[in-house]
């Protein structure tokens, strides 16, 4: 699965190194560029979890942390889950100590899809020009449904006129467009796709596709 990431930066533009602890055999890592996001309100980047076939269907405890060499010094913090835990609690303003810092992961069986997403021609993108978005589904046996998607983390200048794919298809290609005034600069771009089943919508996002803008 995939976990998109908003970054808060206060005095601080360059990397930083994104890591996720859970249960055994859980992992994943992501690292958000320099000046990233593009948009204070858009994910920095979408942190992919990889997770054994043999680790049990259940609810485990997740912290996914960010690191970073700030003035020459290692700093490291807890990623917050306090939004997402105040929705579900009523926008309680004073959540149980401990949570805001602890989400929950749950191992489930398989999705009914997955995509990925990759740009043709790879990046730089000079201002001016486009690239081709191409979005790929793996589909489970069964789910033969429409995905809809959709683009996030476009920088200011730069768009994407998402298209879906089509029921029984596997993939769509759709324009990623620079205009003239585009400024350079790098931003990591969050496909998602959404699709029913049994009457309930479901949504997974990609691995963040890295776009750079050169003239």
């Amino acid at each position: 699965m995939d976990i998109p990431v908003l970054v808060n930066r206060q005095d601080y533009a360059g990397p930083i190194e994104i890591s996720a602890r859970g249960p055994a055999g859980v992992t994943g890592t992501l690292t958000i560029p320099q000046g990233q996001p593009a948009k204070p309100a858009e994910p920095a980047g979408s942190l992919r979890l990889s997770c054994p076939a043999n680790v049990a269907m259940g609810a485990y405890p997740l912290i996914v942390t960010g690191a970073a060499d700030v003035n020459g010094k290692k700093v490291a913090r807890a990623a917050s889950v306090l939004g997402a835990v105040r929705g579900g609690m009523a926008n309680l303003p004073f959540p149980p100590a401990g949570w805001e810092n602890q989400a929950t992961l749950a191992v489930i069986e398989r999705a009914p899809f997955q995509v990925a997403a990759r740009l043709e021609p790879a990046t730089p993108l000079a201002p001016g020009k486009e690239a081709t978005l191409v979005v790929t589904a793996k589909r489970a046996p069964g789910f033969e449904g429409d995905i809809v998607l959709n683009v996030a983390g476009l920088p200011a200048n730069v768009t994407a006129a998402a298209v879906n794919i089509a029921k029984d298809k596997v993939e769509a290609r759709f324009p990623v467009k620079a205009a003239a005034n585009a400024a350079e600069g790098k931003a990591s771009l969050v496909v998602s796709g959404k699709g029913k089943v049994l009457d309930k919508e479901l949504s997974f996002p990609a691995a963040g596709v890295e776009l750079t803008i050169k003239k």
